[in-house]
């Protein structure tokens, strides 16, 4: 069960960037231990039923891996821009990539495919799916949050400043 596990990831030079640890006993155990790529892991997440995880690279690489082997199911997403953050949708099928020069990026997991990009205006820190896969919650280094709408790619309503800092989480 993913509620029952942790991922480290690990720095490059180790050539381990992808740890999966079982914490349910007194001392975590190492269960998988998995290089995917070259670059350093900058995001982490969970498919809705905790089947598959999410890793991507800060160089732009996203991997759909299996959660407990640690094997690609997929080919990577290669996007060409340094990724920021990533998260999969409810669907399990598609993910939204955040990149370091104010842009997301729409993504078909199963096919390894961009299905759209656009900018987001600001430097974004951190999104969330809603759980109905419908919007996409986006945060920014200088406190903005704003909502995208998921098919059209369209903020719902404008960006705000939501904080008076920057914004590293939404739930």
């Amino acid at each position: 069960m993913a509620t029952d596990r942790l991922q480290a990831p690990g720095h490059r030079r180790s050539r381990r960037p992808c740890r999966l640890w079982d914490t349910r006993t007194s001392e975590p155990t190492l269960i998988a231990d998995r290089a995917l790529g070259d670059g350093h892991i900058g995001a982490l997440d969970y498919t809705t039923d905790g089947t598959r995880l999410l890793v991507g690279e800060r160089a732009g690489a996203l991997y759909l891996i299996d959660a407990e082997r640690l094997e690609p199911v997929t080919d990577p997403v290669r996007l060409a821009e340094r990724m920021r953050w990533a998260f999969v949708a409810s669907d399990q099928r598609t993910a939204f990539a955040l990149t370091w020069d104010e842009r997301f990026h729409v993504v078909n997991l199963e096919d390894a495919r961009v299905l759209r990009s656009g900018e987001v205006g600001f430097h974004p820190t951190f999104a969330a799916f809603s759980p109905d896969g419908t919007r996409a919650a986006v945060a920014g280094l200088t406190g903005q949050v704003g909502v995208l709408d998921a098919a059209t790619d369209e903020w719902v309503r404008p960006p705000v400043i939501g904080h008076k800092n920057t914004v590293w989480m939404i739930n």
